[in-house]
């Protein structure tokens, strides 16, 4: 496809998708798929889709209930911070704290990784959070770290080509998994011809 940095630009926005160019050699991007989380005037937060660990968990964090132990398949969200989770949940109703992607999608919020046997009382469960063991695990994804531009950063790498900018279904393309998300331009300019975003309220 034809590359120009006004017309990928012109589609940067929270919610789009950068997919890095041929010329973009930064080993911590380069073939990387990642999704803006948010777009603002004062830097850029994204998270990297089509790169995953499955190091257990526990290795990083305690307190962790059963299921949540042992190898899981976790993405790599970029390089700063690896040692925090962040999360994208389209489950429903988004988890205390959290901040809106696009409507249907979270990031982050306050979720709870203390095991208990019995159900939280009353007193407990209102302060409590959503409990991370609740969710439906085919609606949420974990992520360790996360990738961030400071203002005018990200335009800059656009402008020298190192960024093409999609959008596309966000679920969808999550749900292929790090290893089938399609890596170059001329790939996920198809995937995105093929499932364009959707609209508002129908992300689940």
């Amino acid at each position: 496809m034809t590359f120009t940095p006004e017309d990928a630009l012109s589609r940067l926005s929270t919610g789009s998708f950068l997919v890095a160019r041929d010329v973009l050699r930064d080993p911590n991007f380069e073939g990387s798929v990642v999704l803006l989380c948010a777009h603002e005037s004062d830097g850029d937060y994204g998270l990297v889709l089509n790169r995953a660990s499955r190091m257990p968990l526990d290795e990083v964090f305690e307190s962790l209930p059963p299921e949540l132990r042992g190898p899981r398949l976790v993405h790599i969200g970029g390089p700063v911070e690896q040692d925090k989770i962040q999360i994208l949940d389209w489950s429903g109703e988004g988890a205390p704290e959290s901040q809106g992607v696009v409507e249907g999608l979270t990031m982050g919020g306050h979720w709870n990784f203390q095991w208990q046997d019995e159900p939280f009382t009353e007193e407990e469960e209102e302060g409590a959070g959503k409990r991370f063991h609740h969710a439906d695990p085919d609606k949420y994804r974990i992520f360790l770290g996360y990738s961030g531009w400071s203002q005018g950063q990200l335009v800059s790498e656009i402008e020298l080509g190192a960024w093409q900018v999609f959008h596309a279904d966000i679920v969808e393309t999550i749900k292929l998994g790090p290893d089938r998300i399609p890596k170059g331009e001329e790939e996920f300019a198809q995937w995105a011809k093929d499932h364009p975003p959707r609209l508002p309220g129908f992300l689940t």
